[in-house]
């Protein structure tokens, strides 16, 4: 398949170091022994560049290597989105292990620009076959060096964690073990589109953020979705193949980024062959969590990268948050995800307004403008109850002056009086819902092999438009969540065409004056709204609800069984 490129922007526009010219620094204070710029050659030749932060103790040591693509050279930043990440060190990229914390503690870091990224020589592609066989000889480099004892990890958020999944299904002999933070691997459905609804988040991410290399040739991942709006094999190329990883696995995921890394970071677990394998789930914002957890990360590399007997032989296989309220949550155990003994409780659309658990015997309709109205509905809970997992919600719906509808869908959770219980979200704000889902009903066929009752899977392969008049059912796919609802609280269940909930003004002005802060090079490349939105849609006309009777419009929820240990 031919790839577009375009010419991308040269690093040293913004400030980006200059030409790599191999230097060895040491920082006495921190003990550890800094090599910038090493060259690290691929199979066919090409050069990339690499950090490497070790420690001066002159012994063998395990290593951990971040794979970036925002440049090694990138700064972090300690309150970024809100978010206070205290005592992280100035040699801290965004996103990777805090090299000082580690080589404190024994360990390499490396931290490596990919191929065509910055500096580094050769085309600038993304998620692809060609950076996976790069990943692997940049791990074999590391295990030949002087100071490796031969076991290499990795870890890191976001894309630093989609490409670990790339990686590890090479399986190189010696990557030792993958520490992959909240990282969809599932670029077109978690990214690009929302069940086929365009986001503006992905233009935005790969268009700036993405943009940076010496070399100028870039994918054009924009000018590639125009081309392959469906998904297609080009997009299934960006897709690793999950049955072929067998290395130890400590994966996180949190309840706070529906709309970018939920969905496919608990997907890619799941999917994922290793026999030692651990989930990490939260309702809290991903950036503080990875850094505050650093301890849990290390007990997991001791062991699979020194081959320490600790306490991580006793862990779950998944320890998950039930959320409470913001910030405020129990820890419990499971031997799996989704968790094993839910009950899926059906609650059935009312006219009213209303969420019954027994249908309606009538038929009844609700009629709603997409561009500017929201139509909601409701359920009290009469006793407790942990909804924890994947939600469905099955529409019978008719267009009215379109021949397709866009639909935004949220859960809301409601306190005994009746106000909105908010939640961190878009791992910037604190002001969201339970969860969110999307789909536009052109795009609402059904993978059969990969859905399962609670749990939709659109092929977006193809598009079906609506004729005048026609009434169809449709599943929305909801993400995933882990909410407790107590006796007298509420969900409530919010239907649009229109994204349904937008960050507090004050707030969303805060984290755009510190997105541009002239003395941080890496948030440069932030210029832009750091959430998701969907300002493409084809909503028009009205949309007519229909429930009751012979119509089974309902939400699936989860309900979690026998209670497992806290």
């Amino acid at each position: 398949m031919n790839l577009k490129f375009w010419e991308g922007r040269d690093p040293a526009e913004v400030g980006y170091p200059p030409a790599p010219t191999t230097r060895t620094a040491t920082d006495e204070r921190r003990n550890m022994v800094i090599d910038y710029d090493v060259p690290v050659i691929m199979r066919d030749g090409v050069k990339i560049y690499v950090d490497v932060y070790r420690p001066r103790a002159d012994v063998e040591y395990p290593s951990i290597l971040a794979w970036t693509a925002y440049g090694k050279n990138s700064q972090y930043v300690g309150h970024a989105g809100g978010q206070d990440i205290v005592g992280l060190s100035e040699y801290t990229a965004f996103e990777a292990p805090d090299p000082v914390w580690w080589t404190g503690r024994g360990y390499a870091v490396v931290i490596a620009d990919p191929r065509g990224a910055f500096n580094s020589e050769g085309e600038r592609t993304f998620l692809t076959e060609q950076e996976a066989r790069d990943m692997y000889d940049t791990v074999e480099w590391i295990a030949r060096q002087p100071w490796s004892n031969g076991r290499v990890g990795m870890s890191g958020v976001s894309y630093l964690a989609w490409s670990q999944w790339w990686a590890a299904s090479l399986n190189p002999p010696h990557l030792a073990a993958i520490n992959p933070w909240e990282g969809t691997p599932f670029l077109y459905h978690n990214v690009a589109v929302h069940d086929g609804i365009p986001t503006d988040f992905f233009p935005v991410l790969v268009r700036y953020r993405w943009q940076y290399s010496r070399s100028r040739r870039v994918e054009d991942l924009v000018g590639m979705l125009g081309d392959h709006p469906l998904f297609d094999e080009y997009w299934a190329s960006k897709i690793p193949r999950f049955e072929d990883i067998t290395v130890p696995i400590f994966a996180a995921a949190s309840w706070s980024d529906h709309g970018l890394h939920t969905w496919g970071a608990l997907e890619a677990w799941a999917r994922a062959s290793s026999k030692d394998k651990y989930l990490f789930i939260h309702g809290r914002k991903k950036w503080k969590t990875f850094y505050d957890l650093a301890w849990m990360q290390e007990l997991f590399f001791d062991r699979y990268l020194r081959g320490k007997d600790n306490d991580v032989k006793h862990w779950p296989r998944v320890l998950y948050e039930v959320r409470d309220r913001n910030y405020i949550g129990s820890f419990y155990e499971a031997d799996d995800w989704p968790i094993p003994s839910t009950d899926y409780m059906a609650l059935y659309l009312r006219p009213d307004g209303s969420l019954s658990r027994e249908p309606g015997a009538r038929e009844g309709e609700v009629r709603y403008d997409p561009l500017g109205e929201v139509v909601s509905f409701t359920y009290k809970f009469e006793e407790d109850a942990r909804v924890v997992g994947y939600m469905k919600l099955r529409l019978w719906i008719e267009v009215e002056g379109a021949d397709d509808a866009d639909l935004f869908v949220a859960i809301e959770k409601l306190d005994r009086a009746g106000g909105i219980v908010e939640f961190p979200w878009n791992n910037y704000f604190d002001n969201g819902p339970v969860t969110r889902g999307w789909l536009r009903v052109s795009c609402g066929e059904v993978d059969e092999a990969e859905s399962r009752p609670y749990k939709p899977v659109h092929k977006c392969r193809s598009q079906r438009k609506l004729r005048p008049g026609e009434v169809v059912p449709v599943d929305v796919a909801i993400w995933p969540s882990g909410t407790l609802f107590r006796r007298g609280e509420a969900l409530r269940l919010i239907i649009a065409g229109h994204d349904t909930h937008r960050p507090d003004p004050d707030i969303e002005t805060a984290v755009m004056r510190e997105a541009i802060r002239p003395d941080v090079w890496l948030l440069r490349i932030h210029e832009s709204p750091p959430f998701y939105r969907h300002t493409r849609t084809v909503n028009r006309g009205h949309h007519i609800l229909y429930m009751g009777g012979r119509r089974d419009s309902h939400l699936l929820a989860p309900v979690t069984g026998r209670a497992p240990r806290p």
